[in-house]
């Protein structure tokens, strides 16, 4: 026989980088918004700056502390509704009437990130 430098793999063993080997292919697809209420086959893979998602976690944390306060202060549903309406219309628009609104898409891209 001859001998040979060369390590030879049997054909069924394969060398696979880990690394590659853990993380899925990302898919990445622009999605429409024709409603106001959403649902995802997909979980949305759109990219957002830092600013923006630091803007709008900001915005959505004043609205539960005023809830939690509203809450505190022994409010109540009505009186919390009548306090929160002023707020949500500020820091979350989200136009019920997509023909009154400016900005349909915009809200709809906020609203799902």
């Amino acid at each position: 026989m001859i001998k040979s430098d060369i390590q030879r793999l049997d054909a069924k063993r394969r060398h696979v980088n880990e690394r590659k080997k853990q993380f899925a292919v990302a898919v990445y697809k622009q999605q429409d918004y024709p409603h106001r209420l959403n649902f995802y086959e997909l979980p949305p893979t759109s990219e957002i700056s830092l600013e923006d998602f630091e803007k709008w976690a900001i915005h959505r944390l004043r609205i539960l502390a005023e809830i939690e306060a509203c809450s505190f202060r022994n409010k109540t549903p009505q009186e919390t509704a009548a306090h929160i309406e002023p707020l949500l219309k500020k820091y979350l628009p989200l136009s019920a009437n997509s023909a009154a609104a400016g900005g349909v898409i915009d809200q709809r891209l906020r609203d799902e990130r």
